[in-house]
Parts: structure tokens; sequence; C-alpha cells
């Protein structure tokens, strides 16, 4: 071979050359990717479904050994998750109103005066009464004194476990105690109490 015929190779096996290092920084190398489906999270709901409404009192009649509230209420869970179930009857002091004479004699004695607060709280007497339709554990406030913290009280009632699409229907009893003592329950003459339900549902 002569000189001419090797630099034509030569100068061929330099172009060979070049054109696999080209390639390299061009392709990259083999790769496979697996990609799974899709999949939703979705949250679960807890929805009390009721209106609470309680009874107009203005005229009831508020007197010792009276019931002036007895109503029924259904409770439904119209989520798709158990929860537990408050009940809380509320009664606010609202005043002492007109200090009548048989209140005076009572609270004031001598003094012709009467307390500022509503004694009807103390007279008050509750009973809450929850059953279930499927599920829960019920914990009934049974007839009695309502808790109080100055003129706020309070009684409350559970339904532990409440299911998804269950209710529970309940019975709000209010009655005012009867002392049994001639004249002592004059205390309670022209005096008001401001009471509010509620219900909430959360979760376990």
């Amino acid at each position: 071979m002569n000189r001419k015929r090797m630099g034509i190779l030569a100068a061929g096996g330099a172009a060979v050359a070049i054109t696999a290092g080209i390639g390299v920084g061009t392709f990259a190398k083999f790769t496979h990717t697996e990609t799974s489906d899709s999949t939703t999270a979705t949250a679960k709901k807890l929805y009390l479904n009721e209106n609470l409404a309680l009874a107009d009192l203005s005229a009831a009649s508020v007197a010792p050994g009276e019931t002036i509230l007895n109503q029924n209420f259904t409770l439904t869970n119209a989520g798709d998750m158990a929860g537990d179930l408050m009940i809380t009857l509320k009664a606010d002091g609202d005043g002492d109103g007109v200090c009548t004479e048989p209140e005076d004699a009572v609270e004031g004695g001598a003094t012709d005066t009467c307390d500022s607060a509503s004694e009807l709280l103390g007279y008050l007497k509750v009973a809450i009464t929850p059953t279930v339709a499927d599920s829960g554990a019920v914990t009934a406030y049974s007839l009695d004194a309502m808790s109080c913290t100055g003129e706020t009280c309070t009684a409350t009632a559970t339904v532990t476990g409440l299911a998804g699409q269950d209710a529970a229907d309940i019975n709000v009893h209010v009655e005012v105690k009867d002392t049994g003592t001639t004249g002592a329950d004059n205390v309670i003459q022209g005096d008001a109490a401001k009471l509010t339900l509620s219900a909430t549902l959360a979760q376990q």
C-alpha cells in the first residue's frame, strides 16, 4: 500500500472516531418508567341534619310544680362516619323582674328589696332523654337541677358513637320544682330565664 492510500485510510478512521463521539453525547441511555393508575382520597363527612327550634315559652305557666317545656327532636347524623352527639340545654338568668310584695317579703324582709339575680334558675329541673335507632351508647340527663356557674346553668346528655345516617330521638323536659314549703317559692315571682338548646356532633 502506498503512502497516498494509507493517508486516505487514516483520514477515514479519523472520521469514524468523530462520529462515535457525537453519538455518545447526543443519545440517552436505555430507560423504562412504570406509572400507577391515579387514586383519589376524599374526606369523610360529619353533618348534623337538624334545625333546632325551641317552643315559644312566652305564654308558659312558670310556677312551682308546672312543666314549662316538653319537646321532642330528631337529630340525624347525615354524614358517613360515626360521631359523638352532645345535647345541651342552657339557661341564662334574665333578671328578677318586678319586685312584688310576696317576693320582697321572702328575699328582702324588712328592707323591702329583691335580689337582682334570677332565682328561677335554681328552680329549673331538666331531663334530656335521647334514644337511638341502631347505634350509639346513650347517657341521659335525668330530671334534676341544672349545673350552674353564676347566672348560667347547663344540662347535657350524650350519644356516643352515632353512626352515619342514623338518628337520635331526643326529648327535652323542663319543669319548675315545688319546695312544698308555703310561701318559700315566692322568691321566683317575676323572675325570668332564657333557654337555649344546642346539639354538637363531633368526630370520635
